[in-house]
């Protein structure tokens, strides 16, 4: 998380008692009420995919994947601009990649699908990425995360050359070394 984000706030237990929240109820939740009260059953959480096991109130079944993501995205975003900077590392890294203004970043993650989550073909990430460069200045960048190297192979054989050298990766913008999966196991079992 450290490596997203900043802090979001300097809060620590062990300060209430000093500070003027002592009068406000601290409550730690267990797994299970995390995974089952807020995780599945809330419908103010914010989810990147349906997961098995949620209720129609959070799954939505009445609403397309496009409609039912398109409003959590929403949600996230105004809780993250609310409540998350990102971290300053993070931030220089991703500023100097593209100076400009505005920015695309695309991430395509192929490697560890679990949960009947949808391998996204990457020929569907083109159009979007084309429609972001035909819209901003011709030293426009975008930066593309991601854990596959057969991502990167078909991005370099398939998409027009005229995009392709617009992209950019955390290995071509930093010295450091990126671990990706070269078939589909996670990048975390590979270590």
């Amino acid at each position: 998380w450290a490596s997203y984000f900043e802090p979001v706030s300097p809060f620590h237990p062990q300060l209430v008692a000093r500070s003027t929240c002592r009068y406000k109820p601290l409550v730690r939740l267990s797994f299970p009420q995390i995974l089952q009260g807020l995780h599945l059953s809330c419908v103010h959480s914010v989810r990147a995919w349906r997961y098995g096991g949620t209720s129609e109130a959070v799954t939505k079944p009445h609403l397309s994947d496009h409609a039912w993501l398109g409003e959590n995205r929403q949600r996230g975003a105004k809780l993250l601009h609310k409540y998350y900077q990102p971290n300053r590392v993070l931030l220089a890294s991703v500023r100097g990649a593209n100076p400009h203004s505005k920015r695309l970043a695309v991430h395509i993650r192929h490697s560890d699908k679990a949960n009947r989550r949808k391998r996204i073909k990457i020929l569907h990430f083109l159009p979007y990425v084309q429609t972001y460069l035909k819209n901003v200045p011709p030293s426009a960048m975008v930066y593309l995360a991601t854990d596959s190297s057969e991502v990167m192979s078909r991005i370099r054989e398939t998409w027009p050359t005229t995009v392709v050298i617009r992209i950019h990766t955390q290995d071509s913008t930093s010295d450091t070394a990126v671990i990706r999966s070269p078939n589909r196991s996670a990048v975390f079992q590979l270590a």
